[in-house]
């Protein structure tokens, strides 16, 4: 007889192996919570429905959120498609440079991408990013 494993959610009791139980390295026995039924329920869009439905409720509310949010984050995107710059990779990895939140501002890229940038340049050199980025 095989062992039997209680879902976390529907609370029904299934067979312990990956048919019924999607595979998960942090729990203890490297199995799902949840049930695979419950797990697709879950992300088959009960937030996105919610969400939409609310937006359908409070349509003012909704077009507030997006025009802020755009505005908040329109100053970081207006380089996000242009190429990397020598310059622009030399400010971000000069020892004496300003904060990330400053270089994000003068370069026109968010925090993350500069971030990311950096931590990339410590994998491979600047003329490999150049020539990739030709």
């Amino acid at each position: 007889m095989e062992d039997k494993k209680r879902c976390s959610r529907c609370k029904g009791y299934y067979p312990r192996n990956e048919s019924f139980f999607y595979k998960n390295k942090r729990s203890r026995d490297g199995l799902s919570y949840h049930c695979r039924s419950c797990h697709k329920k879950q992300s088959e869009g009960e937030r996105y429905k919610a969400n939409k439905k609310w937006g359908l409720k409070y349509p003012e509310k909704r077009d507030t959120q997006k025009r802020r949010y755009y505005a908040q984050f329109k100053k970081n995107n207006r380089n996000r498609h242009q190429l990397w710059t020598t310059g622009d990779l030399d400010l971000i990895t000069a020892e004496d440079r300003s904060s990330d939140r400053v270089l994000s501002e003068k370069l026109g890229r968010t925090v993350n991408a500069i971030q990311g940038m950096r931590a990339l340049l410590k994998k491979c050199s600047k003329t490999t990013i150049i020539k990739y980025n030709q």
